[in-house]
């Protein structure tokens, strides 16, 4: 059989007169399709453009009368001043004709106070012009955003570095103890008087409580910011004396646990020039049988007395108060009770002895009682009459720590010398920011949670230790601009804090507005 083939020839001739137009056709009856996608891409790219600027606009306006809150002395004042922060960063972020946009309406601006938390809430609309969709009948599109910011109260107490080394250096004709007056007020002018608390601690050898926290703080502490500058507590700070950071972290924590603020965020800023040189102690129990120190009852260890069961008061003549002294409401620590004392030691040699606290109007100003009944102190050797170092300092924290090495007594305490007291000093200031970063159970057994420790160091004058600094601040990082000798161990179970180092006190109000800059910024 014969097989039937076509050639190519045969099927390229086929007609195709049929078959012309359709793609025209087509494309006719598709172009206001692909005209409307065209102009419904076009619009919607204009609309989610002003929309995104619209909602920058209102996210700025928010943050800015957040901050501005700080700016006036009262709440009312302060949401005054915050709707007309936020008005002017809105307007200088998002124009009126941007893109087309029409009818802006005024950002509505609310502050929403509660317990510990503030609210700043910006709402703003507009139009949003139409190229190819107001052929269909939409001229514009309704475009609305709607930004809110918030952060917790904080509750902050400053503690800060009056030793005699502040009153040196000359900063354009001002000491370092100027500077940080200066610095300090700045901090005040960063917060919201009214709803944050701030206190202040200062401290030498002895420490003073300044001001207890108080939500009054710009009023009693002075403050500086752009609406405006005044006097208070900072401005009388003196500076004189040596240097107990373990005493004044544990008064500047308990200050804060005296508050009973559970849902405020719990900050101590340490400020210091130099490393710790003192300490203070309870000696009921490390006194030499030797010794001539005469307790309560006026007789001496080495004729019997005893000063676990007869303390003596060694708080100073200025209190007059008997035997003891009380911290105040709802404090952690009992009433302060002799004997009592700071001990000084640099290091290098053993300076003396001089009394704790003495009350003045219910603050702790510095008393000098050098000689205690019968001791041995107005030498300015206490090696005479106190046998050991104590293993615990006045506020329960440890002698050891990390740093090691300390030569002990037969009992197994800490041998009274130097070396050993240059030592111990820096344990302590550890141990009190550990105990500090630790959650504790307020007296109405509501649980306190951990305190953020931060602390400033400041070069030039006393000469800071970087490792201890940041332990103290938790911080495992620090300043990134400086190299560290010893890089320490950080705490993972703790809240983080910062170190930040200032080689000269010209840097040092750039770092007060930078700490405050990063408390304001962990708030929210």
């Amino acid at each position: 059989m014969k097989k039937l083939t076509l050639s190519p020839r045969a099927v390229s001739r086929r007609p195709l007169g049929s078959e012309r137009g359709v793609i025209l056709l087509l494309a006719c009856f598709s172009m206001p399709m692909l005209v409307g996608m065209l102009g419904l891409g076009i619009d919607l790219s204009v609309m989610y453009s002003i929309k995104a600027k619209l909602q920058m606009a209102c996210d700025g306006a928010a943050v800015a009368a957040l901050r501005a809150l700080s700016l006036a002395q009262d709440t009312a004042s302060q949401g005054a001043m915050a709707n007309s922060i936020a008005q002017q960063w809105f307007k200088a972020n998002f124009a009126g004709s941007y893109l087309g946009a029409t009818a802006n309406t005024v950002p509505t601006v609310t502050v929403n106070d509660s317990t510990s938390i503030r609210t700043v809430t910006v709402a703003a609309n507009t139009l949003s012009p139409t190229y190819f969709m107001k052929y269909w009948g939409r001229p514009a599109t309704p475009v609305g955003a709607v930004s809110q910011t918030s952060r917790r109260d904080v509750a902050i107490t400053m503690v800060l570095d009056r030793s005699g080394s502040m009153a040196s250096g000359n900063y354009n004709g001002l000491t370092a103890c100027d500077v940080m007056r200066q610095a300090a007020k700045q901090f005040t002018g960063m917060f919201q008087q009214g709803r944050d608390t701030i206190g202040l601690v200062t401290f030498a050898e002895t420490v003073q409580v300044a001001q207890s926290p108080t939500t009054n703080f710009q009023t009693a502490l002075g403050y500086t910011n752009s609406s405006g500058t005044s006097t208070g507590a900072i401005d009388t700070i003196g500076c004189n004396g040596g240097t107990n950071t373990s005493s004044a972290i544990s008064i500047g924590w308990n200050e804060l646990y005296k508050l009973q603020l559970p849902g405020a965020l719990n900050i101590i800023v340490l400020f210091t020039d130099g490393t710790p040189t003192a300490a203070t102690f309870n000696f009921q129990n490390a006194m030499l049988n030797s010794s001539g120190c005469k307790d309560g009852g006026g007789t001496a260890i080495s004729a019997g007395g005893n000063m676990a069961l007869n303390p003596a008061n060694w708080i100073g003549p200025e209190a007059n108060v008997g035997s003891s002294v009380s911290l105040g409401l709802n404090s952690f620590f009992g009433a302060i009770t002799g004997p009592v004392a700071a001990i000084y030691g640099n290091g290098t040699g053993m300076n003396g002895i001089s009394p704790f606290f003495s009350p003045v109007l219910g603050t702790y100003l510095e008393g000098q009682l050098k000689n205690p009944a019968g001791c041995n102190f107005g030498a300015w050797d206490p090696t005479n009459d106190i046998a050991f170092i104590p293993d615990q300092d006045y506020w329960n924290n440890a002698s050891t720590g990390y740093r090691t090495g300390m030569s002990t007594t037969a009992g197994n305490h800490i041998q009274l010398n130097a070396p050993n007291m240059g030592n111990v000093v820096f344990n302590l200031g550890d141990n009190a920011a550990s105990f500090a970063r630790t959650s504790h159970i307020y007296t109405n057994g509501v649980t306190m949670p951990p305190t953020v420790v931060n602390a400033i160091g400041l070069g030039g004058t006393g000469g800071v230790d970087f490792t201890f600094l940041q332990r103290v601040a938790n911080d495992p990082n620090g300043d990134p601009t400086v190299p560290y000798p010893d890089y320490p161990l950080y705490n993972h179970s703790q809240p983080k804090g910062m170190f930040l180092y200032v080689p000269d006190a010209t840097q040092l109000q750039t770092a007060f507005i930078k700490m405050a800059s990063q408390i304001l910024r962990i708030s929210r």
